[in-house]
């Protein structure tokens, strides 16, 4: 039986339809349309600028190969130094660009969502949420920072959520761009974030060949379970930005999965389906929609397609998201957003 996407849209759209009733959390992937790395190209990146005579070792994923960077430069001499320069150089990777968001961020914010969230450590989503409200001439989008000071502005994004006001923060889960010490991008940032471990425990722990949330022997009550938890248990999440393999994402979910019995899908996920022949598309449907089944997330797959090239176009991704704010405001989305996009990617 194939895989019902229609019925995925119409369920986020029922969902959608109900203004502040569900919760926006985005990805990496959304941040690439303005030229920031994929997590797999800054982890490249970083290795070329602080170990350019260094492979990585075989067999690591994409959060041991974070380790294994930010390890290496502990080894050398001068360790605080390099350090201080591989913080320095993130900070100046996430800073804001020109143009700080394309179309599409502004259609995709401008949908009726209670909050924003990121696993992201770059400024578009305040930017184009900034951008409407200046149109309004109300005060500019502020970033929280979860791993930031002080935690009480955590707790005034959760109440915001419940407010009929229109969004003024975006959550940071992992970080933002001016706190660079603060960030989560390697296996040990995951041990003692979400398992409250210390330094030499979370490295134990992320050499665990499960990955660093395998071992459970960390606290429970971390901050970071307990925020990811709620927002996981009180809305209908929309992840977008996300791929299947993404770590940010696999941990997100993973950490409610014990806890609830999902007996219908609680979360929608937007993901590409690889460009491949409509068979092949379908079994790969298929697949990631039983994998995510029991995490309580339906997939809603827009396509990928391959340029002259052979590069991967994502174009489907603004498109999808047009077609959903025209569905619900009944205003037809941006004719050209694949004309800009491609020009904003150089394509």
């Amino acid at each position: 039986m194939p895989f019902d996407n229609e019925r995925s849209k119409k369920e986020l759209l029922q969902w959608l339809s109900k203004p502040r009733q569900v919760l926006l959390i985005v990805g990496s992937g959304s941040s690439r349309w303005v030229g920031y790395p994929s997590w797999e190209g800054l982890l490249e990146d970083l290795r070329r600028e602080f170990l350019p005579d260094v492979g990585f070792p075989n067999d690591l994923d994409l959060l041991h190969k974070a380790s294994f960077i930010r390890n290496s430069l502990r080894g050398l001499s001068n360790p605080q130094d390099r350090l201080k320069q591989y913080r320095e150089y993130l900070e100046k990777i996430f800073r804001s660009r020109k143009p700080p968001f394309v179309d599409w961020h502004l259609t995709l914010v401008r949908l009726p969502f209670c909050g924003i969230a990121t696993t992201n450590y770059d400024p578009v989503l305040e930017a184009a949420v900034s951008y409407l409200r200046a149109e309004r001439k109300q005060s500019p989008c502020r970033p929280v920072d979860a791993c930031g000071k002080p935690s009480r502005h955590i707790f005034q994004f959760f109440r915001s959520l419940n407010d009929d006001l229109e969004i003024d923060s975006v959550l940071h889960l992992h970080g933002y761009c001016d706190n660079a010490e603060g960030l989560i991008l390697t296996a040990e940032d995951y041990a003692k974030w979400y398992e409250g471990l210390t330094e030499d425990a979370a490295e134990i722990a992320a050499a665990h060949p499960a990955g660093p949330l395998a071992t459970q022997t960390g606290s429970l009550d971390t901050l970071h379970r307990k925020i990811v938890w709620a927002l996981l248990a009180a809305r209908p999440v929309l992840f977008v930005g996300f791929s299947v393999e993404d770590p940010a994402f696999q941990v997100l979910l993973n950490l409610v999965k014990e806890d609830f019995d999902f007996g219908y899908p609680a979360h929608i996920a937007i993901l590409p389906c690889s460009p491949a022949d409509a068979d092949e598309r379908e079994r790969e449907r298929l697949h990631v929609a039983d994998r995510l089944a029991p995490l309580g997330v339906r997939p809603l797959f827009y396509d990928v397609t391959l340029d002259a090239a052979g590069k991967q176009v994502h174009d489907g991704l603004p498109l999808l998201i047009e077609e959903l704010a025209s569905s619900i405001t009944g205003t037809p989305g941006s004719s050209d957003i694949g004309d800009l996009t491609r020009k904003m990617l150089g394509r």
